[in-house]
């Protein structure tokens, strides 16, 4: 995951949960806003980054996506990117 100085109040309050599961895979959670779409982005290095998720348009206050178990190669760092 990736943070960075809030540019705005509304940035300062957006936070992602990132929650190892049993079966290793890994969920993460964000809070969201109804009709806004989201992604997850990933990288190995956080110098580049690739899209690891369709557009997710959410439907509640909060969204969220499991990732699938890590392998070799699999991204380490995940970042969201909005849409309105």
């Amino acid at each position: 995951m990736e943070a960075a100085a809030p540019l705005s109040p509304i940035a300062a309050a957006f936070r992602v949960t990132a929650t190892q599961l049993i079966n290793k895979q890994i969920r993460l959670d964000w809070p969201s806003a109804p009709g806004h779409g989201y992604r997850i982005l990933g990288s190995m290095s956080m110098a580049t980054w690739s899209v690891y998720s369709d557009w997710i348009r959410a439907s509640g206050y909060t969204t969220g996506l499991t990732l699938p178990v890590a392998t070799n190669g699999a991204p380490r760092f995940f970042r969201v990117e909005a849409q309105p």
